[in-house]
């Protein structure tokens, strides 16, 4: 339409309008962005704006992943890095074995991410942001775009990422947002409860925590989920001003 400049503004990505001016400025109370005849741009041109949106999210991860490979490789580890193992990984004074099969799945992890696209791909009506079946694809659907913000992409792909290289099992005999986790078994052997595996569990379902890790290198995370402004199965970190999140669901029910 002549005399108005079209441009997107989130959350859930709208068409705003704008009145035309030909100075540079500050405008004008008067001439601020409204919203005009707002459309869902993300539900209008299915997959562009979640396969877009996955490139950033992809190089934000990779950065992510380097740090954490970065901290595990520093000798001496750094406070906060045996805080992280610690938290993760239930010892605040890792071995060299520890270390290495972290810095292994790490490595793996990064892997994965720079080959993406490959055997990646956008599926209408995903009942997910995101979702993953080991070793084959990984799908993403528009709420890849709608519900999460730049951070909570990158968290989404990293976490999708290791449950592409690894078939880790999630929050064992945990309770999440009400919800009694069964607990895991691996290998015939049933797991004690997440927050309570010991180390050489630890990194048997550690690919997870190398995930929880990573994310550390952008926003702190704690023990078990966060119960404030979450939906069940998904947990919380904010990092600036950006609240982000990623789907504990990654495998298809």
């Amino acid at each position: 339409m002549s005399g108005f400049a079209y441009f997107f503004r989130g959350p859930g990505l709208h068409a705003l309008r704008l009145a035309g001016q030909r100075r540079v400025g500050r405008l004008p109370e008067a001439d601020r962005p409204e919203l005009a005849h707002p459309a869902d741009v993300v539900g209008q041109w299915d997959g562009l704006f979640a396969l877009l949106d996955a490139g950033p999210a992809i190089e934000l991860a990779l950065d992510w992943i380097g740090r954490a490979e970065g901290a595990a490789a520093a000798t001496p580890l750094d406070p906060a890095t045996l805080t992280a193992f610690a938290h993760h990984f239930m010892t605040g004074s890792p071995d060299t074995t520890v270390v290495n099969t972290v810095s292994s799945r790490l490595r793996q992890t990064r892997e994965r991410l720079s080959a993406l696209p490959d055997q990646f791909k956008w599926t209408a009506a995903l009942g997910f942001a995101a979702t993953t079946r080991p070793g084959s694809l990984t799908e993403i659907g528009n709420g890849f775009s709608t519900f999460h913000g730049p951070n909570g992409r990158a968290a989404a792909l990293i976490h999708e990422a290791i449950h592409f290289r690894f078939d880790v099992p999630e929050w064992s005999g945990e309770v999440v947002a009400g919800v009694q986790q069964s607990p895991a078994v691996i290998n015939g052997v049933t797991m004690p409860r997440y927050s309570t595996i010991p180390t050489a569990d630890a990194l048997v379902t550690g690919s997870r925590r190398e995930s929880d890790m990573a994310l550390r290198q952008s926003c702190p995370l704690r023990a078990s989920p966060t119960r404030q402004r979450q939906r069940p199965g998904h947990r919380t970190c904010t990092s600036d001003t950006q609240a982000t999140t990623f789907n504990r669901h990654s495998h298809p029910q």
